[in-house]
C-alpha cells in the first residue's frame, strides 16, 4: 500500500538538464549565488603574478572584471562593473566602451592575482575533462575563452541578504551572438568576503563542474539532431524528439522554470486539469525528463496540510509512468497538461472528496516549488 502515495517533493516531478548556467540578458545568473566558505582555502597560495591575456594549451584568457558589493544590495550591473585586470577610476579597459566608475579595492587585486596564477596552473595541467568538452563543443556552444571574475564584499553588509557568491569554475554564454564578441566564457571565479579572505575556485569542485558538463553533453548526445540547437522553436517537441532512459545528470535549479496556468473554478466530483509549463532559463539547449501523469500535493488556501494528511505529507494519488526525455532550445518551453480529480487522499489511504472551498495545488519540483490555485464548487 505505501506505493500508493508519495510526497510532493520526492518524486512527483524528475527535471534533468543540459547546458551550462544562463545569465540574464545583461548580468549573470541567479543561480550562481551561493555562500561562501567559512574558511580560507588550505591549498598553498601562489607567489603574485602580473595579470594580463595570455594563451596555453589552446586556451585564452580574455579579460578580467570585478564586483565590488556595496551595503545589501547587488552590484548594478554594468555600470558598477569594474573591468581589466587593474581597474583605475576614468581610465578604459582594453576591449572596453566605457570608463571605470571607480578604482578596484588593492585587497580585491591581490586576491585576482593568486586566482590568475592558479588559473594559469590549471590550464597548464591541461584537464582531460576540460578538453573533451572543448574537443566536443560543436552545436553546445562552449568555447576555449576564460574570464576572470573577483568579487569584492569588504564594504558589504554581513550578512547580505541577496547571498554571496562562491568561488568557483562556470560557464556563461551570450544569449544573442555578437559578430564582434567571443559566444561566451568559462569564469573562473573569486570572492574576497566581508572579513577580507580571499576563495579561489576549488579544484576539486572545478573537476566536479567539467564532469557534469561533459555528463550533459553526452545526454545531449543522444538527442535527434533535430531537437537540438536553433531547429527547437518552444513548442512541445514531437515523438521523434522524445527519448526514454536516457542517463542524465541532476539538473540546476536555474537551468529551468516551471509555471501553472490559472485554473479557477471547478466543480466538486469533476475531473479538471491544470497546465504547467516548463522554460529553459540557460544559453545552452536543455534536456530534461517529465512525468506526464503526476499529482501534487493538495493544501488549504493559507498553505495548511489537509485533514489527516499533518503526519505525511501526502494529497494526491496517481500513476507514474517511465519520463520521456524532452529537449528545448536557449529560452524554449515547452507546456504539459495534468489532470486531477478534486479528491485527495490522507495517510490512511483513504480518498476524500475535497469540499467546496478555495486550495491550492503543489508540486516541489528540480526548478523550484509550483503553487496553483484554484476553488472548488458544488
Amino acid at each position: 500500500m505505501i506505493n500508493k502515495f508519495v510526497a510532493a517533493s520526492t518524486w512527483l516531478l524528475l527535471l534533468n538538464a543540459c547546458g551550462s548556467n544562463a545569465p540574464k540578458v545583461q548580468a549573470p545568473p541567479a543561480g550562481q549565488v551561493g555562500q561562501v566558505p567559512t574558511t580560507a582555502p588550505t591549498a598553498p597560495v601562489p607567489a603574485k603574478a602580473k595579470m594580463a591575456e595570455f594563451t596555453a594549451n589552446g586556451y585564452e584568457l580574455s579579460g578580467g572584471e570585478y564586483w565590488p558589493y556595496v551595503g545589501s544590495v547587488d552590484v548594478n550591473y554594468p555600470d558598477e562593473v569594474l573591468w581589466g585586470f587593474y581597474p583605475e577610476k576614468g581610465v578604459i579597459a582594453p576591449g572596453e566602451t566605457t570608463a571605470n566608475p571607480a578604482t578596484a579595492n588593492p585587497a580585491a587585486v591581490a586576491c585576482a592575482e593568486r586566482a590568475f596564477a592558479e588559473l594559469q596552473a590549471f590550464i597548464a595541467s591541461d584537464p582531460p575533462l576540460l578538453r573533451s568538452i572543448a574537443a566536443d563543443a560543436e552545436g553546445a556552444g562552449y568555447d576555449n575563452k576564460f574570464y576572470l571574475w573577483t568579487n569584492d564584499y569588504t564594504k558589504a553588509a554581513d550578512p547580505f541578504p541577496p547571498g554571496v557568491r562562491p568561488a568557483k569554475l562556470w560557464y556563461w554564454k551570450r544569449r544573442e551572438a555578437k559578430p564582434d564578441r567571443p559566444p561566451g566564457f568559462w569564469k573562473w571565479e573569486s570572492t574576497l568576503d566581508q572579513k577580507g579572505v580571499c576563495h579561489t575556485p576549488n579544484r576539486q569542485e572545478a573537476d566536479a563542474f567539467l564532469k557534469n558538463a561533459r555528463a550533459e553533453l553526452d545526454a545531449l548526445a543522444k538527442v535527434s539532431k533535430a531537437c537540438r540547437g536553433t531547429k527547437l522553436d518552444g513548442d512541445m517537441l514531437s515523438p521523434t524528439c522524445q527519448l526514454a532512459n536516457v542517463p542524465m545528470p541532476p539538473v540546476p535549479p536555474e537551468a529551468t522554470v516551471v509555471t501553472g496556468a490559472p485554473v479557477g473554478v471547478v466543480r466538486k466530483g469533476k475531473p479538471f486539469k491544470i497546465r504547467l509549463t516548463v522554460t529553459s532559463q540557460r544559453a545552452l539547449p536543455v534536456v530534461f525528463g517529465w512525468r506526464p501523469a503526476f499529482l501534487p500535493r493538495i493544501l488549504t488556501a493559507q498553505g495548511e496540510p489537509l485533514p489527516g494528511t499533518e503526519a505525511c505529507g501526502v494529497g494526491g494519488l496517481g500513476n507514474l509512468p517511465p519520463a520521456p526525455v524532452f529537449a528545448l532550445d536557449s529560452q524554449g518551453s515547452a507546456s504539459f497538461t495534468v489532470s486531477l480529480e478534486p479528491t485527495y487522499n490522507d495517510c490512511e489511504f483513504k480518498k476524500h472528496q475535497l469540499a467546496p472551498g478555495s486550495y491550492r495545488a503543489s508540486w516541489a519540483t528540480g526548478a523550484g516549488d509550483v503553487l496553483v490555485a484554484f476553488t472548488v464548487v458544488k
